[in-house]
Formats: C-alpha cells, structure tokens, sequence
C-alpha cells in the first residue's frame, strides 16, 4: 500500500500527494494548492523527529542530500528579506566623498606645514561601490526564478518572478563552471549570509547539473499519522505527559509465573476542559 503524504519531483514535475484526511478532491486546484501549503508549513513546523523517521528527504541527487523543496524555501525567503546578491568593492580615491582614509594620505600625500602641523589640503577618501550585475547576481536571479516557478505556489509565496533573469541557467555556462566560480567567491566571503547563500547556489546548480530525465525526489513522509497526532494535540492542547505518571503499567506472565512489566498502551492525546476529561484517539 502506498503510504506517503507530500511531495514528489520527477523532473519538471511536482507531483502533490494528500493525506487520506483530504475528502475535497473535487475542489479547485487554487484550493488544492493551498491546503496543500498548509501541509508543507506543518512539515517545516514539526521538522524531523524520533516518531518521524523519514521525516528528511530523498533524493537522486546523491552529492546534495537535502531536497529542492528546503533548499527552494529558504532561497525565496532569503530573497524576500535581503534583496540580491551584490559584490561590494571598496574604493580609495582623492577627495571623494567618502570617510577620509588617513593612513592612505599620510602614506601617499605631501602635507604643508603650518606652524608645527601638518595640514593636508586634499585627502583620500575610502567607500564602497556595489557591483549589481555580475554573473553570482545572474545566478541568484535565476535560481530565485526558478524556485518560484516551480515552488512558489505550494511554499505559499506571493511573488512574482524575476522578469530580467535568464530562464535556462546553460545561458550562463555549464553548470561545472557556475558551480567554479560560486566556490571561488565563496572562498573568499566572510559575512555570514553570503556564505550561506553561496552554499545554497551551489546546492541549486548542482541539482540542476543531474541528468533531468532521471531526476527524482520526494518531500515528505510515510508517517503522516504521527504529524497528524502532533497537530491534533496542539489544537487540543493535549495535557498527555501531566498524566503518565497515573498510567498502570501491566504485568506479563509467562508459563512459569514470571513477570514481565511493560509500558501501557496509551492514548494519543489527554485533554482538560473545565471539569471534563478527554481521552483521544487521533484518527
């Protein structure tokens, strides 16, 4: 029996697997869409744990183990909140408009003397210049475009795609030189969300760099049941571990009289209300 609930890329193609809860199958692909980026917010909520074992990813992509669906997410919304990448220069000209780089004109300026001290009539200025378009800027375009086209709807992003980026990153080279040159700036990059970013380009060319014939993953989980236990008592407040301690544990007997004490079955969730216990099994 099939028993999965999320996600499935094959190729260029998002396949969305729903839970067996789902009854409106009939309803709108827009609706469809969005109950099923409700499910894909409730992963990335609950994350991998102990109940979920397979809570991860799978992928052909053997070199980059986490799936495009992540990898996707966190792209746009790095996006969203700080813009392109851009490589800063800084620059060192004569009376800029700059901070006054003294150690550059002390080192390079002939001052006048006045009196006992040194006046320097021009000055070096240091500032930083942003070079917006540069090949790293053309790849974080398209890998933003890309991700939105084919993820955006299901990750619940209103935005719309980059217009100016390339569609096809082979535009832009092979993917073995895109990935050389991500790696050479990532050398050479010392604040915190650049190196990420560069990684994650990285991650995204890499991807694109497989066969796409053959190209599968999967996003989700064959446990499903257990996301929906954990959803269940969040809503219901479940109260369970307050109770364990009051849970007999039953006694075993073999043939000969020996006991064995074991844990006892226990309810999915333990809810107060008032005066009222419930007593809850999710289904």
């Amino acid at each position: 029996m099939f028993s999965f609930v999320g996600a499935i890329t094959v190729s260029r193609t998002v396949i969305l697997v729903l839970p067996k809860y789902f009854k409106s199958i009939s309803a709108a692909n827009e609706k469809i869409i969005s109950h099923f980026a409700a499910i894909i917010k409730v992963f990335k909520k609950i994350g991998k744990t102990e109940e979920i074992p397979d809570s991860d990813n799978f992928s052909t992509s053997s070199s980059i183990p986490s799936s495009e669906i992540p990898i996707a997410d966190k792209l746009i919304k790095d996006y969203l909140d700080n813009g392109l990448f851009n490589r800063n220069f800084d620059i060192i000209v004569e009376d800029g408009v700059g901070e006054t780089d003294w150690e550059a004109s002390i080192n390079r300026l002939q001052p006048v003397i006045s009196g006992k001290y040194p006046v320097y009539l021009n000055v070096f200025t240091a500032s930083s210049i942003s070079e917006e378009r540069h090949l790293i800027n053309e790849i974080h375009k398209w890998a933003v475009r890309y991700c939105v086209e084919k993820y955006g709807l299901i990750l619940d992003y209103g935005l719309s795609i980059i217009e100016d980026a390339v569609k096809d990153i082979r535009e832009l080279g092979t993917p073995e030189y895109l990935k050389t040159v991500l790696r050479l700036e990532l050398n050479s990059a010392y604040i915190d969300r650049d190196i990420i970013l560069l990684k994650r380009l990285i991650s995204i060319v890499d991807k694109i760099s497989c066969d796409e014939e053959n190209f599968f993953e999967v996003f989700g989980t064959g446990y499903f049941h257990v996301v929906w236990e954990k959803v269940s008592g969040t809503v219901l407040n479940n109260n369970i571990e307050d109770f364990k301690s009051h849970m007999p544990k039953p006694l075993w007997y073999d043939n000969v009289g020996n006991s064995v004490e074991k844990e006892s079955l226990r309810p999915d969730i333990i809810s107060v209300k008032g005066d009222e216990l419930y007593i809850i099994d999710a289904k």
